[in-house]
């Protein structure tokens, strides 16, 4: 596969787009969707959410796939070619070839730990994902990623509310609040009730002030359990934003050994430490 990677000091700007897979910015998005107070929607679509869920329990819970990764910004745009592994809930791996299909970055998260590796420069970044995102101001307390980049539910659903129909006529819009590792985590979802599919989620934090949104497509309509083979993070500051266009998607195994998402480091790479 082609890189168009450039080495450089750690960080360099093709692991700084790998990491933006873990750090989700915060920034704005509008209001898309006519409100709506009906109780009789709210009934409704709690049994749609139920019964995506069901559906995605009979649905493989890993994939890999060859990935572009592209991160666009007003001065800058970098487009990375590698793979993409993920792991609902928690876990995802990220790796950047080069042209030879050597790696020459890779990233592994399991939703609490994070490691971060630049082979060319013998450097990597490792730590608590929570002191990762500190430094970037995020005021979240879990990620499940390997949900998130899928476009999957989270498994324990507290609440969900209805909040109207999409202005676009895509699909109906929900807040659902899930209960991941005991913390209360916040999105606002785009559904379309007559596929079942997740098109948009709109993560938000404590105050509800909205952080990113991970937006879906190209899922294959003919083909239930089919990942979405384009995701693309936007609502970022200073209108940037990274799409990840995956092929050759190959469901995983449902249980995957979290060895397969570790990096073991040589011994002469520096390593940085986050507490």
């Amino acid at each position: 596969m082609r890189s168009d990677l450039q080495t450089g000091t750690f960080p360099s700007p093709a692991l700084t787009v790998l990491l933006l897979l873990l750090v989700l910015i915060q920034g704005c998005a509008g209001r898309p969707w006519d409100s709506t107070d009906s109780h009789q929607a709210e009934v409704q679509f709690e049994q749609l959410v139920h019964d995506i869920q069901q559906q995605e329990q009979k649905c493989s819970q890993g994939l890999t796939a060859q990935a572009i990764f592209h991160w666009q910004a007003p001065a800058t745009s970098i487009k990375l070619n590698g793979s993409l592994h993920l792991l609902a809930p928690d876990f995802v791996k990220a790796v950047a070839l080069s042209p030879l299909n050597q790696p020459l970055f890779i990233l592994t998260s399991n939703s609490t730990q994070f490691q971060a590796i630049d082979i060319p420069a013998a450097q990597t970044m490792e730590g608590a994902l929570k002191a990762l995102v500190r430094q970037y101001g995020i005021a979240i307390e879990q990620v499940e990623l390997g949900n998130w980049l899928s476009g999957r539910l989270g498994s324990q659903i507290e609440t969900v509310q209805p909040l109207g129909w999409d202005r676009e006529k895509r699909g109906y819009w929900l807040v659902i609040k899930e209960i991941i590792r005991k913390e209360k985590i916040v999105s606002r979802m785009l559904i379309d009730p007559a596929t079942q599919e997740i098109l948009a989620r709109v993560i938000l934090n404590s105050e509800r002030q909205a952080m990113a949104t991970i937006s879906y497509g190209d899922r294959d309509q003919e083909q239930a359990c089919q990942p979405p083979k384009t995701i693309k993070i936007s609502d970022l500051p200073y209108g940037a934003g990274l799409s990840i266009r995956l092929s050759r998607v190959t469901p995983g195994p449902s249980k995957l050994s979290s060895k397969e998402f570790t990096i073991q480091i040589p011994d002469s790479f520096t390593r940085q430490i986050l507490p």
